[in-house]
């Protein structure tokens, strides 16, 4: 499952995909941007956690192509990726 909340209305956006992996990564990402956008709300940056899909080079890439600044967490610290375990 991949999750994205929107850090000031706390609006979220789910999908789930096959598997974890970076093409997926992106398909939620553009997905997310444009229902965001749908709903009034500009993404201007994603954080994300370090897991294999968020750091892969098609991520990476697709946050320039919209003009996200992607910001991961600090490894090991809960307080900065709660929100989504909360969530889910």
């Amino acid at each position: 499952m991949h999750v994205c909340i929107d850090d000031h209305s706390r609006l979220s956006f789910t999908q789930i995909h096959a598997n974890e992996r970076g093409p997926s990564a992106v398909k939620h990402l553009k997905a997310a941007v444009a229902w965001y956008a749908s709903m009034g709300i500009t993404v201007r940056r994603v954080m994300t956690d370090n897991g294999a899909c968020d750091i892969s080079h098609v991520f990476k890439t697709a946050c320039a192509e919209l003009g996200l600044r992607h910001i991961r967490t600090k490894p090991y610290t809960p307080r900065t990726n709660g929100k989504a375990e909360r969530f889910i």
